[in-house]
């Protein structure tokens, strides 16, 4: 439930140097002092507390031992019903993919994004900050809720659908700040599932100068991109194991992965003249005699 409290003034209000990167609105500019909050026992977070003047968040297992105090958008109900009415789910991990695939990977991806919610911590940077033993932890509660073999491959690909799943979590949450038209309207109607300290922190960090040129780099990556593609937010792994071939397990070719992937069946369209082009000159290259 949204607060409706208002928040007291911060003690030392100031106001951030204007950024010709930064995707906020101007009268949004103005970050929260964190002067006035308390400071917690030193941790593997600390430098990253400390130089972003907030307070360091409990350990993920003091999170784990108490009552969850956060949900996410989706509760993994599914993934609990089907567990409760049978076997674990048995999830396939490919050494070769290092990513979930088969019936069952939906439930789990579904589950790896609330666990993530529920014990992840926002105040840090990056994923990069959360430390190796709650990384560990985390992992450990996925594999009790599904029947998943012990491997190396396993465990990474496991940390790196939660990292995903942590960047798709803090975008979310960025696109919910964004919807407000000054700093205390956002901290007016702070999300449901994030603690107080945690979404001072995140507001801070979207006015911080590194923040502001990371993202300022990625949208001139991401613009320079000419080619998309429609397969939405499956996995192409996923995509090439689903349509391999039954008999033989052969995956799809580059060149045939690509139509699949950029080329709408259903309208029967490409998704622009660049990937129809490029499409054609692979073509070509295969079959040179066909030119």
């Amino acid at each position: 439930m949204q607060s409706s409290r208002t928040p007291s003034p911060p003690s030392s209000p100031h106001v951030m140097r204007s950024s010709p990167l930064s995707p906020s609105p101007p009268h949004m500019r103005r970050v929260l002092s964190t002067s006035n909050q308390h400071t917690s026992t030193p941790s593997a977070h600390e430098e990253i507390a400390e130089s972003s003047q907030v307070a360091h968040p409990p350990t993920l297992e003091e999170n784990i031992a108490a009552q969850k105090k956060r949900r996410g958008e989706t509760r993994g109900l599914g993934t609990a019903k089907k567990k409760c009415c049978s076997n674990p789910i048995e999830i396939d991990i490919p050494e070769h993919v290092k990513r979930a695939v088969g019936a069952n990977c939906q439930s789990y991806i579904t589950e790896i994004g609330c666990i993530v919610r529920q014990n992840a911590p926002l105040q840090v940077k990056h994923w990069s900050g959360i430390s190796k033993d709650d990384v560990a932890l985390m992992v450990r509660l996925v594999h009790e809720k599904f029947k998943l073999e012990n491997e190396p491959h396993v465990n990474e690909a496991i940390e790196a659908d939660m990292k995903r799943r942590y960047s798709t979590w803090r975008y979310n949450l960025h696109k919910t700040f964004l919807q407000y038209e000054s700093v205390e309207e956002a901290l007016e109607n702070r999300p449901e599932n994030v603690g107080e300290d945690d979404w001072n922190f995140l507001i801070n960090w979207w006015h911080d100068d590194q923040w502001l040129e990371l993202s300022g780099n990625n949208k001139k990556n991401r613009d320079k991109l000419t080619i998309t593609h429609c397969a939405g937010t499956k996995a192409f792994s996923r995509i090439r194991y689903e349509n391999q071939n039954p008999e033989t397990g052969e995956e799809l070719s580059r060149i045939d992965m690509f139509k699949l992937t950029r080329f709408r069946e259903n309208k029967k369209t490409w998704v622009g003249d660049v990937a129809e082009h490029a499409y054609g000159e692979m073509t070509k290259l295969k079959n040179p005699e066909q030119t």
